[in-house]
């Protein structure tokens, strides 16, 4: 007999789960007998009680404050005339108009900003919280830039959207924008609106603003939606008005789009030229587009901020130095065994010098080891006078040449098969992530924008840059392609013939306990052949050794894998250098992809016809060459016509110190919890990183800008530690969720 009784569990048909990846409604949820499946009761369950939280918690204002002030922004606090969340919440009346108190705070201020910026909790805690400050510190950041004049943040409770009127007339600026908390839906409970206002005024009706609404991850993201606030603006200053009656251009998602010929500040000030609102230019948000935010690209985003462009910089990752800058040697190359006469020659000798210039001042490492290119057969010491009169030429005087028992007396635990060595004192080693940190960081106080998980699938050029990215359009004047592994890609993408080919090389390390710091005090290296430096012993300015790298060609550039049989060579050979290395356990192994290419230089292009310049081929000398890179570029953007003005004061940056040879945070009186006990970092460190200009957008950003999980035990004693104090604030949670399937 045919069984008649129904299905228990049907799941949705297979164009309705399509449908789903589309969207973040309830659809196709499927059932179980006649009910909804007991997932999807349970998220709407959670979904439900996270939009009531968003409504009724309280907006953390020490913690807004606290974050605000790590953009550099003056915070001041006022309230609306609502008394509590209940009566916020049933008189609307009461949220739109400033309570006496505030009013007074305000008087206090300086009176006729271009801009009052006004963030408030309105419907959403949990929106504010988690997306305002972003798209705040970005709006500063491009506002500042363009010489406008802000008020401190004004940090609301209890606020409506019409509170900014009522602030904007109160502090006589010009335009008034608000970043507030939208109600909350049963799909998103962390939606942010922006409202903007032309002339703000007490009781201005609703079709006098311009919203930009679904401020979120998985909505409109928070430095897109700061570019189109700055978008709006620029078209109010240009028409003198907002809301309904603002006529918005062609192609609005450019940034500042569309003007006449007069600049925001001459808009803002009511100088702008009169006539037709069609009659208009193109004015480019950037100067120049960097492409790439390695430790060349972070360089180069510096200089050129030092010398006055407005830059952006655009990194597919989720975080600075992704690449192939995650994983190198560390050390600051002299440039002795450059080529006779290179670029390379030139570019490391001016970006040592400079660096040695500004580490002082910036707080970044210098390790003064010296250098022994140690030969271990009779044809490697024949080779040694060839690369002392190779250094002599290329400007290296301090080279000497030693017997084996010269140099044991230097090196004592060098092996007894020693033949010879050359003394170069000048090889020193840095913290390889502090510096680009560091460049990058003063590129932001000075106005540059960093735009993460960008990357570059297209660009057009038409007198000026039009770069189509995963996060959205860009346009600047010029670029810089920085993109290292991806440069000849990049290149093409972008419509220019690349002249070279990235093949990548992967490097394998091994890191040895800092036991073995007292058997290596200096940098041993090997005779270079052709194709590679060699395999390098060298101290680590964390008080680890360093055996690596390999030197193997591979396709992928994506993945670097470590292999046993590689990693068990590198023991081997370091402790054939140094023997008493044998004793010493390994800490940690990795791998790296360095951006070669079918030729050994660097391939540097410069194209002043479509004002483009590619860096490319750029390998083990990048980190010491950065800054001379650098300084090269900004040579060659001279080529293209544009006159630049540099700031008229540059803001110092120290980067905090990670090292072994000057203080750390933990040997401070007050240094509270240590969370990592391997590499001895405070929560003070690690809560200090995230409340940076550039904080870490992935737990090696983490691991990098801080050095917990990269002890003995890589994280076994504290990763549990860290997960619950990241949170949410990574691109991927250290903690794992019920039905996480990562």
């Amino acid at each position: 007999m045919r069984d008649r009784r129904p299905f228990l569990i049907a799941s949705p048909p297979e164009r309705l789960k399509a449908l789903r990846q589309e969207t973040e409604a309830r659809v196709a949820l499927g059932r179980t007998g006649a009910s909804p499946p007991t997932r999807a009761v349970q998220t709407f369950l959670l979904d439900h009680a996270q939009a009531r939280q968003a409504v009724w918690r309280p907006l953390d204002i020490d913690e807004m404050e606290r974050q605000l002030h790590a953009a550099g922004a003056d915070v001041v606090h006022v309230a609306s005339r609502a008394k509590d969340r209940r009566e916020y919440l049933r008189r609307p009346d009461l949220g739109r108009a400033l309570a006496d108190e505030g009013r007074v705070t305000l008087e206090r201020q300086a009176k006729g900003a271009d801009v009052a910026l006004v963030i408030a909790d309105g419907l959403s805690a949990t929106a504010v919280e988690m997306n305002a400050v972003p798209v705040a510190s970005a709006l500063l950041n491009s506002l500042t830039s363009n010489g406008l004049t802000v008020t401190p943040v004004i940090l609301a409770t209890q606020g409506r959207v019409a509170l900014a009127d009522d602030v904007g007339a109160a502090l006589g600026a010009k335009i008034a924008v608000i970043l507030i908390g939208e109600r909350p839906g049963l799909s998103a409970a962390d939606s942010l609106g922006a409202y903007i206002t032309f002339g703000p005024e007490t009781g201005l009706p609703d079709s006098r603003r311009n919203c930009i609404s679904n401020i979120r991850d998985g909505g409109t993201p928070p430095l897109q939606a700061a570019d189109k606030i700055v978008t709006l603006m620029n078209a109010m200053c240009q028409q003198e008005t907002s809301g309904v009656t603002l006529v918005e251009f062609e192609n609005p998602v450019t940034d500042l789009v569309r003007l006449k010929t007069v600049s925001p500040v001459d808009a803002l000030s009511n100088r702008e030229t009169k006539g037709n609102p069609m009659d208009q230019r193109l004015v480019t948000v950037f100067d120049v587009a960097i492409i790439g935010a390695g430790v060349v690209g972070c360089a180069v985003a510096r200089r050129f901020a030092l010398a006055g462009a407005k830059v952006a910089i655009i990194e597919k990752g989720t975080d600075i130095l992704s690449g192939a800058s995650k994983a190198n040697s560390a050390i600051l190359h002299t440039g002795f065994d450059a080529p006779q006469g290179s670029l390379e020659l030139e570019l490391v000798k001016a970006g040592r010098a400079e660096y040695l210039s500004i580490h002082g001042q910036m707080g970044l490492s210098l390790v003064e080891t010296g250098a022994l290119v140690c030969a271990w057969n009779a044809e490697e010491g024949q080779s040694l006078e060839h690369i002392a009169e190779q250094g002599r030429r290329n400007g290296i005087a301090e080279l000497g040449l030693l017997t084996a028992r010269q140099a044991r007396d230097i090196m004592p635990g060098l092996s007894d098969h020693l033949v010879a060595a050359l003394d170069v004192p000048g090889e020193h080693i840095i913290d390889p992530w502090s510096a680009p940190l560091g460049y990058i960081t003063q590129a932001l106080a000075l106005g540059a924008e960093l735009l993460r998980n960008a990357e570059v699938l297209s660009g057009e050029f038409d007198g000026a840059w039009h770069l189509e990215t995963t996060a959205g359009p860009i346009l600047a004047a010029s670029i810089v392609n920085a993109a290292g592994l991806y440069g000849d890609i990049v290149d093409a993408r972008l419509g220019l013939v690349p002249d070279f080919t990235i093949k990548p090389r992967k490097g394998q390390f091994v890191v040895l306990d800092k036991a073995a710091r007292r058997h290596v005090p200096r940098i041993v290296l090997p005779v270079p052949t052709e194709t590679t430096k060699g395999i390098v012993v060298c101290p680590t300015a964390f008080g680890n050794v360093l055996i690596g790298p390999t030197a193997e060609e591979q396709d992928d550039r994506e993945r670097a894998r470590v292999e046993t049989e590689a990693l068990e060579a590198l023991l081997a050979r370091g402790r054939a250098l140094v023997p008493a290395l044998a004793s010493i356990s390994v800490t940690a192994a990795y791998a790296g992809l360095r951006p070669a290419s079918e030729k050994k230089h660097y391939r540097i292009c410069a194209r002043p016809d479509r004002r483009a310049i590619t860096l490319g081929g750029v390998r083990s000398t990048g980190l010491s060459a950065a800054l001379g890179l650098a300084q090269h570029a900004v040579s060659l953007h001279e080529s293209f016509g544009t006159q630049l003005a540099p700031p008229a004061a540059v803001p110092d940056v120290t980067m905090p110190n990670l090292t072994e040879n000057c203080e750390r945070d933990w040997q401070r009186a007050d240094h509270g919890e240590i969370i990592c006990h391997c590499e001895l970092v405070t929560r003070r460190e690690i809560e200090a990183t995230f409340a940076s200009p550039v904080p870490p957008g992935d737990f090696g950003g983490l691991r990098r800008r801080t050095r917990a999980g990269m002890g003995r035990c890589q994280g076994f004693y504290c990763n549990a530690r860290l997960a619950a104090i990241t949170g949410d604030r990574l691109a991927v949670p250290l903690a794992v969720s019920p039905g996480d399937h990562r």
